[in-house]
């Protein structure tokens, strides 16, 4: 979704950690010339996604991993980026102070006989 921008040349989305809800979505993505800032890309997915869908983090890149085959390989992203992700300001997911996570029977989980 994020390649239907008209400024975007290539996107991926990946996994990163998040201290609340234990994994957030992070996209890397390499912009064509003119490049607008991470705030107007964000704003065109917002308009397009559900708030959960997205990306909490949004990294400008030069260049996004991929193995022989030319598939994208998120986890080295979030490996190789980790460094940047750890000085870079994310824009805070909006959890209410009084979130708590479910605590019953059905989500702890059980373990076979």
């Amino acid at each position: 979704m994020l390649c239907s921008h008209p400024a975007v040349e290539e996107a991926a989305v990946f996994a990163i950690a998040h201290p609340v809800f234990g994994e957030d979505v992070a996209a890397a993505v390499i912009l064509k010339q003119p490049a607008p800032d991470a705030n107007e890309i964000r704003r065109f997915a917002s308009e397009r996604l559900s708030a959960f869908k997205v990306p909490g983090t949004l990294l400008i890149v030069r260049d996004i991993p991929k193995g022989p085959t030319g598939k994208v390989q998120r986890k080295r992203l979030a490996v190789l980026f980790a460094d940047k992700l750890a000085r870079f300001e994310q824009f805070p997911t909006p959890v209410s102070k009084s979130f708590r996570a479910p605590r019953s029977q059905r989500s702890k989980p059980t373990s076979r006989p």
